[in-house]
């Protein structure tokens, strides 16, 4: 089971969680996601995956250990015909 969190509130401890922002930055196995609270990297083995920058996005996936908080993702959903401000506003409450 993955728990829903904003970007500021993911721990190094966290294992399985999921986070929504917006894509700011991307490169090739890669991309730097942005919510209304903060940024995060994260990384992704699939090479078929197709994210643009600001693109609004669900990423499901695993915490890395190290020296900063990196998501590995395993499902990344495309979220771009929801209402971003409406589902930030409801994120904001958790």
């Amino acid at each position: 089971m993955f728990i829903e969190k904003q970007i500021r509130n993911i721990e190094e401890t966290d294992s399985r969680i999921m986070t929504s922002g917006f894509v700011v930055n991307k490169e090739e196995n890669n991309f730097i996601l942005e919510d209304n609270s903060s940024q995060l990297k994260v990384i992704f083995d699939n090479t078929t995956t197709v994210i643009n920058i600001g693109d609004y996005v669900r990423v499901f996936g695993n915490i890395l250990q190290g020296e900063d908080i990196v998501l590995q993702a395993q499902i990344i959903q495309n979220l771009n015909n929801i209402d971003k401000k409406l589902h930030q506003k409801l994120l904001m409450r958790l």
